[in-house]
């Protein structure tokens, strides 16, 4: 397959789409009034921003809180994620749905020539909201 990738997201996105279909609440206000969330957090930020290639083993440290607390960002706007996390490693999109991801490196990836080493953190948007955000396993 050309772009194991693309086919990775487009799977785990139709099957968090229907995870989080079902929850009504407003997840802006409730990553809002969560002061203990990672996300909050400026060290979390801070590290997360220096270790933008992943080399330094920083982001892989917070593997775990980004996974568990990936639900959270769904109705997050563009805008907010990309002040807490940056601009992105890459982006995808997929015209036919309409859906832009945002793929963030956690480990693996201080040589870029090696896509082999891919663990990564995604956020998918869809009209400038979170849709669906976690970690691909592999």
């Amino acid at each position: 397959m050309k772009h194991p990738l693309a086919f990775t997201i487009i799977i785990i996105l139709s099957l968090t789409n229907n995870i989080f279909s079902q929850r009504g609440k407003n997840r802006d206000d409730k990553q809002k009034s969560n002061p203990t969330s990672i996300i909050n957090n400026p060290k979390f930020i801070s590290e997360w921003k220096k270790d933008s290639l992943s080399c330094m083993g920083l982001r892989y440290t917070y593997a775990k809180y980004l996974d568990s607390e990936s639900s959270s960002l769904k109705g997050s706007a563009l805008a907010g994620i990309e002040s807490v996390f940056g601009k992105p490693n890459r982006i995808s999109s997929d015209e036919p749905s309409k859906t832009i991801t945002y793929i963030y490196y956690l480990k693996g990836f201080c040589n870029p020539r090696e896509p082999e080493n891919e663990f990564h953190f995604f956020i998918a948007f869809k009209k400038n909201k979170v849709i669906a955000a976690g970690i691909p396993i592999p």
